[in-house]
């Protein structure tokens, strides 16, 4: 995985030929999807242009919008920047640029060519586009008509922090409009659906781990917008946008911490380095290298945060040797600290930290490295402090540190799973006690079996639909001696689409009832199971019935706590 990988996306920009006509039901797929944004207030003056081209084509037009998007030179920054810590690349910039490129090829089945004004699909995959993909070569062709679109996703020297936010706006729009179509297909209203309810926008296997963040990201703003203000507020987004990923990221932040310019001083003559290329990483820019160069996922995260702006440059002297300097501005001193701990071990050359400012160089040459952290000595960037930076970077941390316990707790009468956004109301007198090492909500003692609620990822089943699991499970649940099925069928909790299956059976001397709730996280199968003695079913019903109406698909902050309070 890599750092274009995780803030690039799948929309582009350049040039492409040999086109082939667009299958007869494709177009008519994407008229289709038009006619009906028109209904949610898009207006489409002209028809989405759509073509198809052969699979090799397609991957070479990818990599040439690549070098459309981000101008000259951004694939040799690239390679020695990750080289610098450690990430495997190409031999070459040209080899580096396909190697970052490839899985944009494979993921994603159209791209938009803003030089031919025309939504490009591979052939190969042309029979099986997604809507949501569709949709977002459309809103790429729509919004490439707009003059604000310019300033965010036109040709030209974009780094990768603009690009990121530029895709995230993109993908979330569409995705927002999507949700509408099918919630608008169903009777349901879309102001009643909350972000942390919804499952990711991108499956797993698509894109990467950061791509589908920012998708989510994208889409989750959107949605708050539109839940606010309609869609009128949420296409205002694209002229009221967040300045960086850190704003996106955060929503603590938006409109509100302004980051600090890179402040990198002009390099003496004497030198002989000429500027091969400059950029921006961002937050999520940095984030995602620190992941790629095998940084832990709460490590990475932890020193990402409060970035406070950077800057970035690929220099070449006479010689043709290269030197790289990256300069990184924080809100706090702990989060210079956390960054200079998460890199250390890894990072090549040199890294000088001063105030709130941490200083990477290298170089290929000992003496321009010497010359460069004495450049930079005396260049020494006048930080200033801001409060209130300082207090919401320290409030996202104290929240990021506390979600690291994931485990089950109960909290203010719910039983909370944050690894799986899922919050089951508590019935009276029950508690949480851990067997073998898994949590169960248990019942008071009656007889010899207490009546319990556990929660598991069903891994046989990822990627299976609601219907495939409903049918796979009844075939268990019948194939087992002693098991008898009563019924399956799906179910809105919670404005979210469940299976519902009831069984009964033995476990040891046990005779028991099983109400079992399947729905998608992620992708994953999450299983909830009510199991009662079923000598005790009829009192049980009510609190079974209570249980699944109550419960909740939110977003749960995980707590400090031992697990079982």
């Amino acid at each position: 995985m890599n750092v274009l990988i995780r803030t690039l996306g799948w929309t582009l920009f350049g040039t492409c030929t040999a086109f082939a006509q667009a299958p007869a039901k494709l177009e008519a797929r994407v008229r289709q999807l038009e006619t009906e944004l028109a209904g949610l207030g898009y207006s489409f003056p002209q028809p989405t242009p759509l073509r198809v081209v052969s699979s090799g084509e397609y991957s070479g037009i990818v990599q040439a919008e690549c070098d459309r998007l981000f101008g000259a030179h951004w694939a040799e920054l690239q390679r020695y920047l990750r080289q610098g810590f450690g990430i495997e690349c190409g031999k070459s910039a040209a080899e580096t640029r396909a190697q970052l490129a490839q899985p944009w090829v494979t993921g994603f089945a159209l791209v938009f060519d803003s030089a031919a004004n025309v939504v490009v699909v591979d052939q190969s995959r042309a029979d099986s586009v997604s809507e949501q993909e569709l949709a977002r070569g459309v809103f790429a062709a729509l919004r490439a008509r707009e003059p604000g679109w310019a300033a965010v996703m036109a040709p030209g020297e974009h780094t990768w922090e603009s690009v990121a936010l530029g895709r995230a706006l993109l993908a979330g729009e569409a995705e927002l409009a999507s949700l509408a179509l099918a919630e608008g297909r169903a009777g349901r209203d879309l102001k009643a659906l909350s972000p942390s309810s919804l499952d990711a926008p991108l499956p797993k296997g698509v894109g990467d781990s950061l791509t589908r963040v920012l998708h989510r990201l994208g889409r989750d703003l959107m949605l708050e917008r539109y839940r606010g203000f309609g869609f009128d507020g949420a296409r205002a987004l694209w002229n009221e946008r967040p300045r960086t990923t850190e704003q996106l990221a955060h929503t603590v932040k938006l409109y509100r911490d302004t980051p600090k310019p890179g402040e990198l001083p002009a390099w003496d003559a004497a030198l002989g380095l000429q500027v091969v290329r400059k950029d921006e990483l961002g937050e999520l820019g940095m984030f995602a290298l620190l992941l790629d160069a095998g940084v832990p996922l709460s490590d990475a995260q932890l020193a990402a945060i409060g970035w406070d702006g950077d800057e970035v440059q690929c220099l070449r002297d006479a010689r043709g040797e290269l030197s790289m300097v990256w300069r990184i501005s924080f809100d706090r001193h702990d989060d210079v600290r956390q960054f200079a701990t998460a890199v250390g071990p890894i990072a090549l050359g040199q890294i000088v930290v001063r105030g709130l400012v941490l200083d990477w160089v290298r170089s290929d040459s000992i003496q321009v490295s010497q010359a460069l952290i004495a450049a930079l000595d005396a260049a020494k960037p006048k930080a200033t402090p801001s409060p209130e930076d300082r207090e919401t970077t320290a409030q996202i941390e104290a929240n990021l540190e506390s979600s690291i316990d994931l485990r089950p707790r109960i909290e203010g009468g719910r039983w909370l799973h944050p690894r799986f956004a899922l919050s089951i109301p508590v019935p009276e007198n029950w508690v949480m006690e851990l067997v073998n090492g898994q949590a169960f909500l248990m019942g008071p003692q009656i007889g010899k079996f207490k009546d319990n609620i556990s929660v598991a990822a069903l891994e046989t089943a990822r990627g299976q639909s609601i219907d495939e699991i409903l049918v796979s499970q009844e075939k268990l649940i019948r194939a087992q001696t002693g098991m008898e099925f009563f019924g399956g069928s799906k179910q809105l909790v919670d404005n979210r689409e469940v299976g519902l299956l009831r069984s009964t059976g033995k476990l040891g001397e046990n005779d028991l009832s099983f109400t079992t709730m399947v729905y998608l996280y992620e992708g994953q199968p999450v299983v909830v199971t009510i199991s009662v003695a079923r000598a005790n079913l009829e009192f049980m019903q009510r609190v079974i019935d209570a249980t699944l109406a109550g419960t909740r698909f939110v977003s749960v902050r995980a707590g400090r706590g031992d697990g079982a309070r």
